[in-house]
């Protein structure tokens, strides 16, 4: 009976000690993102992979990791935190990897100060590097305490952060869709998965500036209704989904923000315009008396025919689109960005090509 107490209470034992044994190595993995000395403690809050960008349209690669640092002066002194701060070291290698500072479109860094004794700061970092490869983080404190002469370091497990790879192509999807449901009045499911942008807002605005252009460059003496105007729109819409042709590929993402890039033809204006002139000098031809207006009419009768017949263009500028990430989805506003390359992307769909 004795004996048999005795097994069960090994077995109790063993039971205890593998169950602390597994809290032990939970606590481990926790603890490998934070780490700190006597007068700084430094933490990894989130990571993603990113494509690094400018406004200007230079694009980097994927090969880009951001990481959102914490870093908290535990210390008596005052301390200075900046981006040159930070570096990373590969497993196996002495030369470290300094912060990109090269593309800030987006990023969030740390812009330098003073950090006083129990304050805490937080930033972004940018690190080109192989994904393949193991990294630990290193902080340098900038402090007059002696203590600065040690480095905070935090091994890097990148594995947290795969997942992340799959969201760099999302704006790509997400203009793809604006383009189909706003531009060209097409149905796309992806766009109510990833775009913010109201459609009917969007398709309004377009419509506004497809009767702008209409009025100023292809009907000087006729008046057309606004019913006229609106089955124009309806009709120009139709056939540019129908023979226009775009590709699109993202050059930026840095999670809030995206740049991408458009390249398409479609109906051009010139064209059209050439096309229409000849339908108004035909009535013109056959008509007794000079008439502009009804010559503009007549051609307007033949408005579809001169859309099936035009040649199609290429944009004038490049398209370049900057998208914002609200909500989980992307905004596409076509007067976001400085140089105005979101507002080429309506002008070319309404036939601002050449």
């Amino acid at each position: 009976m004795k004996k048999n107490v005795l097994l069960v209470l090994v077995a109790l034992l063993a039971i205890v000690v593998a169950g602390c044994g597994g809290d032990t190595s939970s606590n481990k993995e926790k603890k490998a993102e934070v780490s700190k000395s006597k007068i700084a403690e430094m933490s990894i809050e989130n990571g993603e992979y990113v494509i690094p960008f400018s406004e200007d349209g230079e694009g980097g690669s994927d090969t880009y990791i951001a990481f959102d640092v914490k870093v908290k002066n535990t210390g008596k002194e005052q301390m200075y935190v900046t981006t040159d701060s930070f570096s990373l070291f590969e497993k196996g290698e002495d030369g470290k990897i300094s912060p990109d500072t090269s593309y800030r479109t987006g990023i969030e860094d740390f812009e330098g100060g003073k950090l006083s004794s129990g304050k805490s700061l937080t930033g972004t970092v940018l690190f080109n590097i192989d994904s393949d490869k193991e990294y630990t983080l290193s902080y340098a404190p900038s402090s007059i305490s002696e203590d600065s002469k040690n480095d905070v370091e935090v091994a890097v497990d990148l594995s947290k952060y795969e997942k992340t790879k799959k969201n760099l192509d999302e704006p790509k999807k997400a203009l793809d869709a604006y383009i189909d449901v706003v531009l060209l009045n097409k149905e796309n499911p992806d766009y109510d998965k990833y775009i913010s942008t109201d459609s009917e807002v969007a398709k309004e605005a377009v419509k506004k500036a497809f009767t702008k252009n209409f009025k100023d460059y292809l009907v000087y003496n006729y008046k057309p209704t606004d019913e006229e105007l609106t089955t124009f729109f309806k009709n120009f819409q139709e056939i540019e989904a129908k023979r226009a042709t775009y590709e699109t590929k993202v050059i930026g993402n840095v999670g809030k923000k995206a740049m991408v890039e458009v390249t398409m033809k479609g109906l051009s204006n010139e064209e059209i315009s050439d096309i229409f002139s000849e339908y108004k000098e035909e009535y013109l031809d056959q008509s007794d008396e000079y008439d502009s207006e009804k010559a503009e009419q007549y051609a307007l009768t033949k408005y579809t025919e001169v859309l099936e017949k035009a040649d199609l263009g290429e944009p004038r500028n490049e398209l370049k689109v900057v998208l914002t990430k609200k909500d989980d989805k992307w905004d596409v506003n076509l007067k976001s960005n400085m140089d105005g390359s979101n507002e080429y992307l309506l002008r070319a769909f309404i036939g601002g090509v050449e």
